[in-house]
């Protein structure tokens, strides 16, 4: 199958096109340039350029929408226009707006945020255009992490390896390998299918088990301790990076993952992540 992917520079466009053995195109969409290239010919258009990993202000705050929202559309326009049988659109569980809690089916979607907001704007016209010739699959991952991630990983990473004791503090995430994202990518793409899903790692995660093993994979020894878990519990309502570290957002097993792959286990991809990470530059 010939997949064209939008993102030349976007971390998952980038892993996609490493990942996939079959054919890829990757498309900038930072000029205009792109809309003299014809999509005819591919099978599918994997939709992963955005605007993400911004600090949001009010200066910024249209261009979510000119990007993720507009620009999307304007993407699937042509691509239904071009005869693709299948749009996979890159979205994100921020449009429930949540840091804690369990995602269900019966969730509703509440974005907090422009780019939680620009995101579902974007679902909703996608969903719009969707029929039978031209399939619309939506994939809201949790966060994503990897070799070279941009985000939180690293800094967890590095973080674990300068201290001796980290919170044994009792929570569960829900998170998605990059490699796992891509077997999901590609099951859904192969389908051919349309719907909404949540592609995912095999299990929650504890955010202090999370830390032995990261501990383990970096050759280290690290101590877990509940001292702390009195003032983490007051912190996790008020402080953003607090919560995201050690509050509770797992998605329900329910929600459909995208189908049925093999999947790399936490401590695998933990280890891989590692390797990459400590690779000299």
């Amino acid at each position: 199958m010939k997949i064209l992917i939008t993102g030349t520079k976007g971390y998952i466009a980038q892993s996609f096109a490493d990942y996939y053995t079959g054919e890829t195109r990757l498309i900038n969409l930072r000029d205009n340039s792109w809309r003299d290239i014809s999509f005819a010919g591919y099978d599918a258009v994997l939709h992963t350029a955005g605007l993400v990993h911004t600090r949001e202000t009010r200066r910024n705050q249209y261009d979510y929408y000119i990007i993720n929202r507009d620009l999307t559309l304007e993407v699937a326009n042509k691509a239904k226009k071009d005869g693709i049988r299948q749009f996979v659109f890159l979205s994100s569980i921020s449009v429930y707006g949540l840091t804690t809690g369990i995602i269900t089916t019966n969730t509703p979607t509440e974005p907090t945020t422009h780019y939680g907001r620009s995101k579902l704007a974007a679902e909703s016209m996608l969903t719009a255009l969707a029929d039978d010739t031209f399939r619309v699959a939506i994939l809201r991952p949790p966060m994503v992490y990897g070799p070279n991630c941009p985000g939180n990983f690293a800094s967890l990473c590095r973080l674990i390896r300068k201290v001796p004791v980290f919170p044994d503090f009792e929570n569960a995430r829900s998170m998605v390998y990059v490699g796992n994202l891509c077997a999901y990518i590609q099951a859904v793409v192969e389908t051919g299918q349309g719907g909404v899903f949540f592609p995912r790692d095999p299990a929650p995660i504890r955010t202090g088990e999370m830390a032995l093993v990261i501990a383990k994979a970096q050759g280290k020894t690290l101590r877990l301790t509940r001292i702390f878990n009195g003032l983490i519990a007051c912190l996790i309502p008020h402080i953003s990076i607090v919560s995201k570290l050690f509050g509770s957002l797992v998605l329900d097993s329910s929600l459909p993952e995208g189908g049925d792959v093999d999947l790399i286990s936490f401590p695998d991809s933990v280890r891989m992540s590692i390797i990459h990470l400590n690779r000299p530059k």
